[in-house]
């Protein structure tokens, strides 16, 4: 690993899938699509390129000058995510990591100039870049596009994903900037189709990986229950089963569980907390769950929502965890489960 990349990153060494495509990231202006498991490093692609655009400029460039570097992800938890580990690690090289999914006042518009690296969702990057004339000398800096979770090309919100890279594909074509597009994903069906889309050479710029390079290997049970009258009453019926599936298969760790709705992820972390009345035998793991729940701002996590049940959600190890809860209290849960403190984490 070069110097300036072994002092940016905290690993000594590439792994599979990242030296795989190191050079065509790292040492070539391609565009590229890159397909890989979970888990298998795509992050640090997207940080190589990024890299790459700002490698040979000056020490002490104009930020309203250099080129800019725009981070697509399908949420805004995403975005904060990144911005939450990349803020401080581009700092240091005196890059400017500005998330930009709330307002457009005139107090984030000065900060939005002055990026070096943009976070934004479809949504707001549609609305932006539909006045783009209005924003011209910023649009003008736009050098470097990364999709995150490309997938969802393919789903309902597919349509607005597609009309802001489309967008950008035509603003680079009347302004005559070249702009390099890197797109990601874990799946990508017909990949072949958005590499051409994307004006991607399929022999250099297309990387697809497949399940062997996942870092660690999946064990998958299929179960199967009785269908309900509606989604509702099944997904419901579901919660009752989920203490069972959790002491079978999850050798006493961490679980995480997916709903479909806000409000399934907290009548699923209530009904599981009183079916496995979960004991914490480490006192000080219970002080600091004690502490994280006291500090929670939405009540249904300190108090659940069963009233029969005395003890919290979080100070038993278990939360739910969606989009519609204040930022620091899903910051608090995510170190919780990342530190391993917490048991179960239902999820939307």
């Amino acid at each position: 690993m070069e110097g300036c990349l072994s002092s940016f990153f905290d690993f000594k060494k590439f792994n599979r899938v990242q030296s795989k495509c190191f050079s065509l990231i790292y040492q070539t202006n391609h565009n590229a699509v890159i397909s890989a498991p979970t888990g298998s490093g795509k992050s640090v692609l997207f940080e190589l390129s990024i890299l790459r655009l700002y490698k040979d400029l000056a020490p002490e460039p104009n930020p309203k000058e250099a080129p800019l570097a725009i981070y697509v992800a399908p949420m805004k938890a995403l975005c904060q995510e990144k911005s939450k580990e990349w803020k401080p690690r581009y700092k240091r090289l005196g890059l400017k990591v500005v998330e930009f999914t709330g307002d457009t006042e005139a107090k984030m518009m000065s900060k939005v100039a002055k990026a070096s690296v943009l976070l934004t969702t479809p949504e707001k990057w549609d609305a932006f870049t539909r006045r783009w004339r209005e924003h011209k000398k910023l649009v003008q800096r736009i050098r470097l596009l990364l999709i995150d979770e490309v997938h969802l090309l393919s789903t309902d919100r597919g349509g607005m994903l597609e009309a802001i890279v489309s967008r950008m594909q035509s603003i680079a074509n009347i302004t005559g900037q070249e702009i390099r597009i890197i797109a990601q994903s874990a799946t990508i069906p017909n990949i072949q189709d958005l590499c051409e889309w994307l004006n991607v050479d399929q022999n250099t710029g297309l990387k697809n990986f497949g399940e062997e390079y996942r870092p660690i290997k999946l064990q998958k049970h299929v179960l199967g229950y009785p269908a309900a009258r509606n989604e509702f009453l099944f997904e419901r019926a579901l919660d009752f089963k989920l203490a069972e599936v959790i002491r079978k298969y999850s050798n006493d760790r961490a679980a995480l569980v997916f709903c479909q709705t806000q409000r399934g992820t907290a009548t699923a972390a209530s009904r599981l907390k009183g079916d496995l009345e979960p004991q914490l035998d480490n006192p000080e793991q219970q002080v600091e769950l004690n502490k994280a729940a006291e500090l929670l701002k939405d009540k249904g996590l300190q108090s659940s929502f069963a009233w029969e049940l005395p003890v919290g959600l979080v100070k038993a190890g278990i939360a739910f965890h969606h989009g519609g809860l204040p930022t620091e209290d899903r910051r608090i849960i995510e170190d919780l489960f990342r530190e391993g403190r917490g048991k179960d984490i239902i999820e939307e």
